[in-house]
């Protein structure tokens, strides 16, 4: 829900909703990275940066 709140507040672009955009977008990479096993984990938290990133795009357009 955090996530879906920031992603649509910072598509109309309240700062606050971009701010906690930004933080779930690292809490979601930190988690995992510590979720993933050793010989992924950075295959999967690349993979995963990707995806948030795109997403990004929409959530912090200008």
């Amino acid at each position: 829900m955090t996530g879906l709140v920031g992603l649509v507040g910072g598509f109309l672009g309240n700062p606050g909703a971009r701010i906690a955009w930004l933080l779930f977008g690292i809490g979601s990479l930190a988690m995992i990275w510590s979720a993933a096993p050793a010989g992924g984990r950075a295959a999967a938290t690349g993979l995963a940066a990707l995806m948030w990133a795109l997403a990004s795009i929409f959530a912090l357009r200008a």
